[in-house]
């Protein structure tokens, strides 16, 4: 989940591609967006890393809850 808070914010802050955690967080992050992106673009704005951090939370809170009840 941080990596793709820091895909979205970095960039808002100012800090480009050359900063070594950006990179770092483009390389884990690009495999699971880019299928995301071919539905989730309209116009100039991108949904699709808000939709993933909505995927993260909702399989990790399904999955704490399945761990519990076991």
């Amino acid at each position: 989940m941080a990596a793709i808070y820091a895909r979205f914010l970095l960039p808002i802050l100012g800090i480009g591609y050359s900063a070594g955690f950006f990179r770092y967080a483009f390389m884990i992050t690009e495999p699971i967006l880019k299928p995301l992106r071919k539905y989730l673009v309209f116009g100039m704005l991108d949904l699709s890393p808000l939709v993933l951090l909505f995927v993260v939370q909702f399989v990790g809170i399904s999955l704490r809850n399945w761990l519990i009840i076991m």
